[in-house]
């Protein structure tokens, strides 16, 4: 077992340049679209419904960039064998929740394949905790299995517990 705690922090700036980069996308495309019906108006017989339609993309994109700012979240977890427990912290702009979980609370530790269609040419793999009640959280940002394991056998180190495998229906 180890004696200093483990310190994991997400990176906030991830979610930061893809909303700044889907602002500037919405705005480029807003902009692409004015500059061409400028030079390439429209007959006089395309209803008004049509020529806001071609907003409408450009929009959706840039306030895509705002929620991504707007929901910026960072997790931090601190896995700490003095006190026995692992502390999720999870700060956005309006809120903070951490949620403090014992080391005796923890039946197994179980890597899952993230299931997204994305991430089928490289999947991603995060970690979950299953606990004595039943329940199952999950810990980490998705990342590749070899960095997965690696987060497994540490927190295995740290909880001094052996990997338990994994049952056919569980």
């Amino acid at each position: 077992m180890m004696d200093e705690p483990w310190v994991i922090s997400s990176d906030p700036r991830n979610n930061t340049w893809s909303g700044y980069g889907l602002m500037a996308s919405g705005i480029a495309w807003t902009a692409w679209v004015i500059v061409k019906m400028a030079n390439d108006p429209a007959p006089a017989d395309v209803p008004a419904a049509v020529k806001f339609i071609v907003f409408l993309p450009g929009a959706l994109i840039f306030f895509s960039g705002i929620f991504s700012l707007v929901k910026d979240e960072q997790s931090t977890i601190i896995v700490d064998p003095a006190a026995r427990e692992i502390v999720i912290t999870t700060t956005s702009r309006f809120s903070e929740k951490t949620r403090t979980i014992p080391f005796d609370a923890v039946d197994r530790i179980d890597i899952r394949k993230e299931s997204r269609r994305r991430t089928r040419i490289f999947p991603l793999r995060y970690l979950v905790l299953k606990l004595t009640n039943g329940k199952k959280y999950r810990l980490f940002n998705p990342d590749t299995r070899e960095v997965v394991e690696g987060y497994k056998a540490k927190l295995l180190q740290y909880l001094g517990k052996e990997d338990k495998p994994r049952g056919f229906f569980s």
